[in-house]
């Protein structure tokens, strides 16, 4: 999958890098949510992975954006943020937020979302195949 890492403090990248790479997917780094905003419309990724605080776009702005522009349908979104802001939590899931991880990140919660996530998309691109009589 190609996953888009939005990250200005450097909280999430080193452990989304080196992860995320070593289970096979393609990542991509950007500082901010203007960046992510840009990269994602460009990029087409399958995730995109942003903290709930993001310099200059916060999360929760970034997936209302991309959500409302119509232009990443299926591209799910996670977001990241402390355990204790549920209002943050549920502002996501309100949005559409496939899931929200708990900083700092632990790599076995990770897995677990991205795997859910690679098998819903997995599951998705069956059925449009099946669809479009390709199969």
């Amino acid at each position: 999958m190609k996953i888009l890492v939005a990250d200005h403090t450097g909280a999430l990248a080193p452990t989304c890098i080196i992860f995320l790479a070593y289970w096979g997917h393609e990542v991509e780094v950007v500082p901010d949510g203007p960046a992510a905003l840009r990269k994602a419309r460009a990029w087409r990724p399958d995730v995109v992975l942003a903290p709930i605080r993001l310099e200059r776009m916060d999360g929760l702005s970034l997936l209302s954006t991309l959500r409302a522009s119509g232009c990443l349908p299926r591209t799910a979104f996670v977001l990241a943020g402390p355990g204790t802001d549920e209002h943050g939590r549920r502002r996501g899931q309100a949005l559409g937020a496939a899931a929200y991880l708990e900083t700092p990140l632990a790599v076995a919660d990770l897995a677990r979302v991205v795997q859910r996530i690679e098998a819903a998309l997995g599951n998705a691109e069956r059925r449009e195949i099946r669809r479009s009589g390709t199969a």
